[in-house]
């Protein structure tokens, strides 16, 4: 065979590929996140009000002592959960429904969307959806890993009339590396009205949502000193 229709052929289907690739996941995602934040950059927000939500859990070591602090605070929040964490934590769970918080779902394991297929995408959210019913939610709001979305995923979601919800703002909060005073420096110049915060009681570096909660200590009682009441995705 000649190498040099070889090496032509080889490029044209890396190029196929780059391009399959582009259209099925990177631009979608980028689009998805540029929409997000335009709207809320030009939208109106004349209501001090804000949605607390945290990914990546439930977590047996984080989620309950979070849970309580809410409590202490009178404040209700969003939980994008890890189905798989919620089926090992379902008195976390079911402990969430009691006291009135929103659960919603954040995939199955946290893979991330851009890099798995019609198919993986498919079981990732069926499988998802079977845990959470089996839990007695009843989803309607799902937020994907790192808020990356493939066109399989935004299909599904928009048949199965599940809204998608990302943010704007977001703190770094699973970051080993940075402190509670710098965590709740951010979070305060950050917050704006009607902001949707995306916060971490699951995962994260060097027991980062422990740094999380002893952020959110000091600064709930600050927000709400400064007029800020709570609302959650129902």
């Amino acid at each position: 065979m000649n190498p040099n229709f070889l090496l032509s052929s080889l490029i044209l289907l890396a190029g196929a590929l780059v391009l399959v690739y582009l259209i099925y996941a990177a631009l979608p995602a980028a689009f998805l996140r540029a929409e997000n934040a335009l709207r809320f950059r030009f939208s109106k927000h004349p209501k001090k009000e804000l949605y607390l939500t945290f990914d990546d859990g439930p977590d047996p070591n984080y989620t309950g002592k979070l849970l309580d602090l809410l409590a202490e605070n009178g404040i209700r929040a969003t939980f994008f959960t890890v189905a798989e964490f919620a089926e090992q934590n379902p008195e976390l769970i079911e402990r969430m429904k009691d006291e009135g918080h929103s659960i919603a779902c954040h995939s199955l394991s946290h893979k991330c969307a851009m890099f798995q297929g019609p198919q993986d995408t498919l079981a990732d959210l069926t499988h998802t959806l079977e845990i959470m019913h089996g839990l007695g939610v009843n989803v309607r709001y799902y937020r994907a890993p790192w808020g990356l979305y493939n066109l399989t995923l935004i299909r599904e979601l928009k048949r199965l009339g599940i809204r998608r919800v990302l943010w704007n703002v977001m703190i770094g909060d699973w970051s080993g590396r940075v402190t509670v005073s710098t965590l709740s420096h951010r979070l305060l110049a950050r917050v704006s009205s009607e902001a949707v915060i995306c916060l971490h009681d699951g995962r994260g570096t060097d027991h980062a949502p422990a740094r999380t909660i002893k952020t959110l200590e000091t600064v709930l009682p600050e927000l709400k000193r400064q007029g800020y009441s709570f609302k959650t995705f129902q």
